[in-house]
Parts: structure tokens; sequence; C-alpha cells
């Protein structure tokens, strides 16, 4: 069983690489066709099982948001970000007024 799941972690790190190829050449969105295969080996052609998956994917879960947060923060541009600071605070409370407004008077 360990054999089978460092045998498809490894197959799903080859297409990631060739499937970052691809996306470089095409300018198509990398995510979009991720998820396009996924749906075809999963529901459509039943070659992956999701009860295989589900007691890794707590695991799973919490890496992918490690690494989406932690290339989120290779790519943030601290003095843009403290540049719009007032900007987006404002926008922030405003939309949190708007919406305890709203609720409130639909609610009562």
């Amino acid at each position: 069983m360990v054999v089978e799941v460092f045998l498809i972690l490894g197959a799903i790190m080859l297409l990631g690489f060739f499937a970052d190829l691809l996306f470089s050449k095409t300018k198509i969105p990398g995510d979009l066709i991720l998820i396009l295969v996924g749906v075809i080996l999963g529901p459509i052609m039943g070659i992956v099982q999701p009860s295989f998956f589900v007691p890794f994917s707590a695991l799973v879960g919490t890496l992918a948001l490690i690494v989406i947060l932690f290339e989120a923060g290779l790519n943030l541009n601290l003095f843009k970000v403290l540049s719009e600071l007032s900007t987006a605070t404002w926008f922030t409370l405003l939309v949190f007024l708007l919406s305890v407004s709203l609720s409130t008077a639909f609610l009562h």
C-alpha cells in the first residue's frame, strides 16, 4: 500500500511538471487543466477511487494550503500593500457596515 501511494504521488508530480511546461506554452491557466484531468481520472473513467484518498485528505489539504500561502507570500509586494492599506481598510469597514445593516434590516 505504501508503494502504491508513492507511485501515485510520483505520477502526480511528473504530471505537474509536464503540465507546467504545457501551461507556459499554451497560456491556459494550469488550474483549469488540472481540474479537468482530475475529473477525467476520477468520476468519468473511475481510475482513481476517492475512498483511497480519504485517510490522506487532511494532510494533503494542509500541505496544499501551506504551499499556496507560501507562494502568495513570495509574490507579495510589501510596499504596494502598505500604500493601499488605508483604501482597503475603509472598503472593508464599508462592506462590513453595509452587511450588518442589510442583515439587520432583513432579519428584523
